[in-house]
């Protein structure tokens, strides 16, 4: 389902993802921060944040935009975004089991829900893979296993 967000809304996203940066930063919280380049990675934040509020929007669910730890959506939605069309559902292993997680594509300010699943759902050994060296393994699920939202 297409989301697209209005002028107010881009504003509002960019700048939680601004402030959810400035504290990563402030609190040393961004891994490998030194070895990205920070333009990318503001970028990256904002496309999540623009990911959450369309999920909100579409479910019509308020969005705290919180910068701790925790569901994206309360109470246990969490979105996982995409630059990639045909991308798929990341979802780690350590991952809640109860939680709902979204697969949102496209970059502001038009994004495109494809679907979710819960985590118990997605953390089956036909998904598990390793997507590069330097990184843990994950399980990917395929945009056709996602359930689809009405």
């Amino acid at each position: 389902m297409e989301v697209r967000l209005e002028p107010h809304e881009a504003i509002l996203v960019t700048q939680v993802a601004l402030t959810r940066y400035a504290s990563a930063m402030n609190n040393k919280q961004m891994k490998g921060l030194h070895q990205q380049n920070p333009w990318e990675r503001i970028c990256m934040d904002v496309e999540g944040a623009g990911s959450e509020y369309a999920v909100a929007k579409l479910l019509r669910l308020p969005w705290s935009g919180n910068t701790s730890k925790g569901p994206d959506i309360l109470p246990n939605i969490d979105v996982k975004s995409t630059k990639h069309e045909n991308g798929r559902l990341l979802i780690s292993p350590d991952a809640e089991d109860d939680w709902k997680f979204v697969l949102v594509t496209g970059t502001m300010p038009t994004y495109h829900v494809i679907g979710w699943m819960m985590g118990r759902d997605g953390k089956k050994e036909q998904y598990l893979t390793t997507l590069s060296h330097n990184r843990p393994p994950v399980y990917a699920v395929p945009q056709d296993k996602l359930k689809r939202f009405i």
